[in-house]
């Protein structure tokens, strides 16, 4: 992994990538052990930038992060790190744009789920998108982006 990274990111030296977090995008989960924290989850989205030579920098991806954080010696140390379901800027939020399906597509997906860790999940076809619901409970909107694709935004 890191043999692929160094060639294909930092084998330009002129090239140059960075991170930088969503606004609004992280969740901070402490990990407590008898009321005493030893450690926190990070989640959040991050955008990539990349800027080659005297270019002006772009963005380039966003992607998902988790970052575990460990308490030791009264100092917080990152533990590990996961960036995971890259795609492209284009992808970005703000950037996706929602397409109109007939609603017999949308009503191939409909119907109750069920998963060891998401438990009952129940998807219904309503004014041209899909809500997923958990005990009657809206957990998300998804808006069709191709026949197979759907984007999501917190219902809250």
């Amino acid at each position: 992994m890191l043999v692929t990274t160094q060639k294909n990111l930092c084998d330009n030296p002129n090239s140059r990538v960075r991170r930088e977090a969503v606004p609004g995008s992280a969740e901070v989960y402490p990990m407590m052990k008898d009321k005493v924290p030893y450690g926190a989850i990070l989640l959040g989205e991050h955008y990539f930038y990349q800027q080659e030579d005297d270019k002006p920098e772009q963005r380039t991806g966003i992607a998902k992060y988790t970052h575990l954080w460990i308490l030791e010696d009264g100092a917080w140390k990152m533990s590990r790190i996961l960036s995971f379901d890259h795609a492209p800027a284009a992808s970005a939020p703000g950037t996706r744009k929602a397409i109109t399906l007939p609603h017999s597509t949308l009503d191939l997906y409909a119907g109750t789920y069920e998963g060891p860790q998401s438990g009952t999940i129940t998807v219904e076809r309503e004014y041209g998108t899909l809500l997923l619901r958990e005990w009657r409970t809206l957990v998300l909107c998804c808006f069709p982006e191709t026949e197979t694709q759907f984007s999501s935004r917190n219902a809250t």
